[in-house]
């Protein structure tokens, strides 16, 4: 059930428009409320918020409830942060057999009022999530120039639902599992955006640009151009994101997401795969890659590290923000993990 929340939350981000950083915010405050409400219907956890308060009697502890209150608080969440998608989340509730619009149950009662606490906190949080994330500190990036996807975050709850799914992981598993790595992302996007604003450093198209002007370099597709039309390998309608290079977003992101995943499951193996189609290339449609390439990553630490490698074959990252951003990963990971086990 908490798969299916993640489903349904992951959807409603290939279909949003925010970046990485706003998603991974997202993908925490949903995790966060839904583990809460869980909290509540456990003997020892506490809530994030309001600690054990809301802890019900042990008659109270079933599986039913715990489901009952955990989509409450999922589906108030996540209204919250896509609330576009409204119709799509009254659906699951009904396909769960709940009606949000009634919320007389004791279950529904203790989930939604977790939810609202950890809202009431995020709403808070610097975030700016009422007026669109925009952001009104008056920066603006020095040096410059995603399509539809899960972004980042996202497509390391992909590899927790594989994990899932492997595993045979329960619902008191699913829970505590999507609440540690949802915020370990939430938190590297926190850690590797403060670095970017820091150091405002040049992505690759500035620097070449700059440096080889009015010379002839390689380039990919072996071919050579003048240095100040040099493009990374991306789609046209995909442009270097424009904001600071170091670190690496993509690399802090699927370290400290790797890191959560191989502590939870108490080893690195992952066994997870992915198949890249034929002529699939939004770059070189039809050409590339020649035939079919299955990328398989046996652990989760090596699908961390050809995500963060990714960004320099797409010639938006250089080596040290791809390699400063992975050790950053490592190291939110694991303090984002003590924490998620203290609660």
């Amino acid at each position: 059930m908490v798969v299916r929340w993640n489903q349904a939350l992951l959807q409603a981000v290939r279909t949003g428009t925010l970046g990485p950083p706003m998603v991974a915010r997202a993908l925490a405050v949903a995790h966060t409320c839904a583990y809460d409400a869980w909290a509540a219907y456990d003997p020892v956890a506490v809530g994030t918020r309001l600690g054990g308060s809301l802890r019900r009697p042990p008659a109270e502890r079933t599986t039913a409830a715990k489901t009952e209150a955990i989509s409450y608080a999922a589906h108030l969440a996540a209204v919250d942060l896509y609330p576009g998608q409204r119709a799509v989340f009254d659906a699951l509730m009904a396909d769960l057999g709940f009606d949000p619009a009634d919320s007389s149950s004791r279950p529904a009662r203790t989930g939604l009022a977790a939810c609202q606490a950890v809202l009431d906190h995020r709403h808070a949080d610097g975030s700016n999530q009422a007026g669109g994330y925009a952001d009104t500190s008056g920066y603006a990036p020095v040096k410059s120039d995603g399509p539809s996807s899960e972004t980042p975050p996202g497509h390391w709850c992909l590899f927790a639902q594989q994990v899932s799914a492997r595993d045979r992981l329960g619902l008191d598993q699913d829970v505590k599992l999507f609440f540690a790595l949802a915020n370990s992302v939430m938190d590297a996007g926190i850690a590797s955006w403060e670095v970017k604003r820091d150091r405002d450093s040049a992505r690759p198209i500035t620097a070449i640009r700059f440096l080889y002007q009015g010379q002839r370099i390689p380039t990919w597709g072996g071919r050579t151009v003048d240095g100040a039309s040099w493009v990374p390998y991306q789609p046209p309608t995909f442009p270097t994101p424009p904001f600071g290079e170091y670190v690496s977003g993509h690399s802090t992101f699927s370290a400290a997401a790797a890191e959560v995943l191989k502590r939870f499951t108490g080893s690195d193996a992952f066994g997870g795969l992915a198949v890249v189609a034929a002529g699939s290339s939004p770059v070189e449609p039809g050409v590339t890659p020649a035939s079919d390439v299955t990328l398989r990553w046996s652990t989760f630490s090596a699908a961390a590290e050809e995500a963060g490698l990714s960004r320099r074959y797409g010639g938006i990252h250089f080596k040290a923000g791809d390699l400063e951003g992975r050790a950053l990963g490592r190291a939110v990971g694991t303090a984002a993990w003590e924490r998620a086990k203290a609660y």
